[in-house]
């Protein structure tokens, strides 16, 4: 019978807590200065280092493709000197199919995104260097421009955890004061 009553009791609470966290939530208003201040005040929980980079590959699957490869990265290099845009050139050359629709854009990338034989040269390059020689992996060879560098992300891409979490701390906060006055 005991049981029977606790059991009751705490599938009431439950019932509670879910209708209120329900009704609260659609509540809870967050205005944006509240918000660009915890980006603020928590500027630590944002740190990355990231690159944001491009790359044209010529891909080599088999020794004889070496050649081609090798003429094929030196007449791009010829171009990028002359000055043409990195983006236009990878939409034209690349064997990355991937990529080269989008000017061989590949994102903003950690150091442990990265193809592992890039890592080392890319995180050393500045934004806007592009690399003087095709850099060899397994299966390509690779130009790569370091468009920027970054060492915290944009609100715009935290905004949408920040507001959960801001969300979550009031729902418990109104909870706890609930409970207090129940």
């Amino acid at each position: 019978q005991r049981h029977k009553v606790q059991l009751a009791q705490i599938e009431k609470q439950e019932r509670v807590r879910v209708f209120l966290e329900r009704e609260l939530g659609t509540r809870i208003n967050l205005g944006e200065k509240d918000l660009r201040a915890y980006y603020e005040r928590h500027s630590a929980s944002w740190k990355v280092d990231e690159a944001r980079m491009r790359n044209i590959s010529f891909r080599v699957s088999k020794p004889e493709d070496l050649k081609a490869a090798t003429e094929k990265a030196a007449k791009v290099l010829a171009r990028l000197k002359a000055g043409e845009p990195f983006e236009k050139i990878a939409g034209e050359m690349s064997d990355d199919q991937e990529t080269k629709t989008k000017g061989g854009d590949m994102g903003w990338l950690t150091p442990e995104q990265m193809p592992p034989e890039l890592r080392p040269l890319v995180t050393k390059m500045q934004a806007g260097m592009t690399t003087p020689v095709p850099v060899q992996s397994s299966g390509a060879f690779h130009l790569i421009k370091v468009e920027a560098r970054r060492d915290i992300k944009p609100f715009e891409e935290v905004r949408a955890t920040i507001e959960n979490v801001m969300r979550a701390d009031k729902q418990r906060e109104v909870f706890g004061e609930l409970i207090l006055a129940w």
